[in-house]
């Protein structure tokens, strides 16, 4: 701190010098100047070329005909369709029809084992034929309810309820 007192005691500048120049510095420092060059830039849309560029073509007869000339060869090429798909003939038929590749499929299937043939006929499953109720618990729980003659409902209907064999 004592070495920046004696600069500014020796450096023979007054104060009001020092504040102009830091002021003159600081006003320096804030202001730029950006240069990206001197080019005349000439901002034009796509379109806008592509319409001065049809109008110069409508005053050059040669143009108007190598346009013409390349719209009839665009035209023809856009409908010409040529594709391949290789020069084996398809077969359209379903698989249940088509010849097995590999000649006789009958030689491939084989035939169960004795014992597994008759745990297979052996094996019955019977789920019952009563038809199944579908009916939601709240159709239930209102169906199990004694209603008196205005609809209004009154209590649990204990013989409906006996009957079906639910309890509460």
């Amino acid at each position: 701190m004592t070495e920046v007192v004696e600069a500014s005691k020796t450096s023979g500048e007054t104060r009001a010098q020092k504040i102009k120049d830091l002021n003159d510095r600081k006003t320096y420092n804030t202001t730029t100047s950006i240069y990206f060059g001197g080019e005349n830039v000439h901002y034009e849309s796509d379109a806008q070329y592509r319409q001065k560029d049809i109008l110069r073509v409508q005053n050059d007869s040669d143009g108007r005909m190598k346009t013409k000339e390349n719209n009839i060869r665009m035209k023809k090429a856009l409908t010409t369709t040529n594709f391949n798909l290789g020069d084996e003939r398809p077969t359209y038929q379903t698989t249940n029809t088509q010849v097995p590749p590999e000649g006789d499929i009958s030689q491939y299937r084989g035939e169960l084992q004795e014992e597994v043939k008759e745990m297979v006929k052996a094996s019955h499953l019977d789920f019952g034929s009563t038809i199944p109720n579908y009916n939601s618990v709240a159709h239930d729980s209102m169906a199990l309810t004694t209603r008196n003659s205005t609809g209004g409902r009154i209590g649990p209907d204990k013989e409906l309820q006996q009957e079906r064999g639910s309890f509460s």
